[in-house]
């Protein structure tokens, strides 16, 4: 809403693109995939497989993609889905069975795993994402701007590099 109205320039911080956003935003090139998985209780799995969300309890990080997604009745019919700020809130509830699963981006899921021997990434993968940056709609000097320091750190190997270092892969 910030860059829609002019309050901020851009937002950089993995901002999905979507088709709703589109209308409001413009974005830049994509300068990262995502790919979206689902984590479970590894004692008492409540989600079998990527196409057994219907009537669960989702957890997802509030307003990001995977919010998107368990929230459109053409992509799962949720019983209920819970909103977090942080995943690590999530992962508890979660291995108190208070969720049955958590929907998120595999990179932190990776992470979150890693920390929590009780928990485990569902093989397989619920759908991908790609991010850019978005500048308010129209700012075209803005965003030719930007597309030129994306292509070079793709081309520099940098967007690869860094997040090799961050997500470990």
């Amino acid at each position: 809403i910030a860059v829609q109205q002019g309050k901020v320039d851009l937002v950089a911080a993995g901002v999905s693109i979507n088709e709703e956003r589109a209308l409001l935003m413009d974005f830049s090139d994509e300068y990262v995939n995502s790919t979206e998985v689902v984590v479970v209780n590894k004692a008492n799995p409540m989600v079998a497989n990527m196409k057994d969300l219907n009537d669960k309890i989702i957890a997802v990080q509030q307003g990001n993609i995977a919010d998107y997604y368990v929230s459109n009745k053409e992509n799962v019919t949720p019983k209920e889905i819970k909103r977090y700020t942080k995943f690590v809130q999530a992962a508890e509830d979660l291995k108190n069975s208070k969720v049955d699963c958590i929907v998120m981006d595999l990179y932190p899921a990776q992470e979150l795993v890693a920390a929590n021997d009780e928990l485990i990434i569902l093989e397989g993968t619920l759908f991908e994402d790609k991010y850019a940056i978005a500048v308010k709609k129209g700012n075209t000097e803005l965003l030719n701007k930007i597309n030129k320091v994306i292509a070079q750190l793709i081309e520099d190997g940098k967007i690869e590099e860094f997040t090799a270092k961050h997500t470990g892969k």
